[in-house]
């Protein structure tokens, strides 16, 4: 599958949403690499050190590439944003 075929982010996109009196804030930005992804994901860090919990997802090539996909829930408790 080609570049084309799929979405690419133009821009870093922020969402912030509050849900059970938990702030959630979602980033999203283009990396071309998992290497690069996982300067995003530490710089996130860096800039939320007060934050419980920093869940992260990235996929640094064409969809179905499963060996450039990295995720964490970071500890996460199950169930207790929904």
């Amino acid at each position: 599958m080609s570049p084309s075929k799929y979405p690419i982010p133009a821009a870093q996109n922020t969402v912030e949403l509050e849900i059970k009196r938990s702030r959630f804030i979602c980033r999203v930005q283009h990396t071309p690499s998992a290497e690069s992804a996982k300067t995003f994901i530490a710089e996130i860090k860096q800039q939320f050190p007060e934050a419980s919990h920093n869940c992260w997802a990235y996929q640094a090539g064409p969809p179905g590439d499963s060996r450039l996909i990295g995720c964490s829930d970071d500890g996460e408790p199950h169930g207790t944003a929904a």
